[in-house]
């Protein structure tokens, strides 16, 4: 006897699980990206140094703050900042990948449908 609530899903194909993997790699990229961000905006406001939302304001604004000796940053701080100023650049290589990605996926999807 089969149970009339049990859904059956087709099987992916290999192409399909592709595109699922990349989005989910580039999801979880962009979430380390922002938490990172974040982190860096919250350590900073500690220090009374106030940098706006947005990976763009963090990219132009940390070097910056780095250079800036009257700031009353520590010497120790400002290593721990460079590490995860680094780390947060580092992750972000999937974006520009995952899109480039993207785009020659469905380039060739389509020449293959159309």
């Amino acid at each position: 006897m089969q149970r009339p609530s049990i859904r059956f899903v087709p099987t992916k194909t290999i192409e399909q699980q592709d595109i699922q993997s990349l989005r989910r790699i580039r999801s979880q990229a962009v979430a380390r990206r922002t938490a990172l961000g974040n982190q860096i905006r919250g350590l900073l406001m500690e220090y009374g140094i106030i940098i706006p939302k947005g990976i763009s304001f963090i990219r132009k604004q940390i070097p910056l703050v780095l250079e800036d000796a009257e700031n009353g940053l520590t010497v120790l701080f400002r290593e721990l900042l460079s590490e995860l100023f680094v780390a947060m650049r580092g992750g972000s290589y999937m974006t520009p990948f995952s899109f480039r990605f993207s785009i020659f996926w469905h380039c060739s999807l389509t020449q293959s449908t159309g």
